[in-house]
């Protein structure tokens, strides 16, 4: 992690001031964080997953009232140590990798009190559940890193859609987006590509061997420092026809308010009611229906999905990713809530946009390119 990216000691700070308020609030002695998401929130953007389909990390991090321990086998022990959170102010405690007493070793560093955990072992008690508000307000460090890797993967999008060809597969097209973001240290943690009439027929469309002919929809989560940046693309070969373009300005028009209304103190259904609003003053009143909308993300491609009875408020500093759709369109980016208004952080100058204006705020969206 280079510069200003790093993590710093007032970052440290925060983190740890959270955690051990979450500790005296429920009566525990120490926390365990195994889950990627957790550990690289609490690690300030390390990484502790080796397999990408596993959401129990490799280390363990453990924060007592006093003390905070990495619990690793002894093939991460020393990568963990010298990569990931070097000067953290973690000691680290190794087992074999052929006899994984990790789980003892942490009951032995806490003794007889409650321990917490976010990846089941015995003797602790699960509290994964209640610590996705501890990561909500992001510290101005984590919207550092989290702009980078939302240009990082707006651009690795935009750079693929440039690249579209007919004939080319959706495997293929998909393989331009995965190289351009492995390419930046971002992992891939979604991919979806549609093209022509797939994209009217399905919303979460895995790549496919169908062949492009005209019109291609591309969708990326990229994950880096633990932080997930989803960005939704369109491409067009030659002029747009007028039909496609005119649901496209209709589904950009909610995004604009979706996006507009995102304010600290708001809970997400009533930003999803607004939505809906918009959907019919659009012409599209059921499109809403078949998909979700959206909702907070950060170390998870969603935190949330804001639905009519999500009882979430908007949190300073807190990142969303809303993702209206109308069939065979869509407008998606990643954006954090600051008092200062919407900052967008997949958005990547050059690419064509549209303009709305929503409640008083003017919000640029993504329009389809033109090839």
């Amino acid at each position: 992690m280079r510069g200003s990216l790093k993590a710093s000691r007032s970052e440290i700070a925060i983190k740890e001031k959270r955690v051990r308020e979450f500790l005296k609030a429920k009566g525990l002695s120490a926390l365990c964080l195994t889950t990627s998401k957790n550990f690289a929130w609490f690690t300030c953007g390390g990484d502790n997953h080796v397999e990408i389909t596993n959401r129990r990390g490799v280390s363990t991090a453990v924060l007592t009232a006093d003390d905070k321990f990495l619990v690793a086998n002894n093939i991460e022990a020393g990568r963990m140590a010298a990569e990931e959170v070097e000067g953290q102010g973690f000691v680290v405690r190794e087992t074999p990798w052929h006899d994984d007493r990790r789980f003892e070793i942490i009951r032995e560093l806490v003794g007889k009190g409650r321990i917490g955990t976010d990846w089941p072992f015995p003797g602790a008690e699960m509290v994964d559940g209640e610590l996705s508000p501890l990561r909500y307000s992001l510290t101005p460090q984590e919207i550092q890193r989290y702009k980078e890797v939302g240009r990082l993967t707006g651009l690795a999008v935009e750079q693929a859609c440039r690249r579209v060809k007919p004939g080319r597969t959706e495997h293929e097209i998909g393989s331009l987006l995965a190289r351009n973001l492995l390419a930046s240290g971002v992992l891939p943690a979604v991919i979806l590509v549609a093209v022509d009439k797939r994209i009217q027929l399905y919303r979460h469309p895995i790549p496919t061997d169908r062949k492009m002919r005209k019109y291609a929809m591309l969708v990326a989560c990229g994950r880096k420092w633990g932080l997930i940046a989803s960005a939704t693309r369109l491409a067009c070969l030659g002029k747009v026809p007028h039909q496609l373009a005119a649901k496209h300005d209709a589904c950009t028009k909610i995004d604009a308010g979706f996006i507009s209304r995102t304010h600290e103190g708001r809970q997400a259904s009533w930003v999803l009611s607004k939505a809906i609003e918009d959907y019919a003053a659009t012409g599209h009143a059921d499109q809403w229906r078949f998909h979700h909308q959206g909702g907070g993300t950060g170390y998870q491609t969603r935190d949330f999905l804001a639905t009519m009875s999500c009882t979430e408020r908007i949190r300073p500093n807190q990142a969303f990713a809303w993702n209206p759709s109308i069939s065979g369109t869509k407008s998606e980016d990643t954006i954090v809530c600051t008092r200062k208004g919407p900052l967008i952080l997949t958005q990547i100058r050059g690419w064509p946009t549209i303009t709305h204006e929503v409640d008083g705020v003017v919000v640029q969206r993504p329009d389809i390119l033109a090839l």
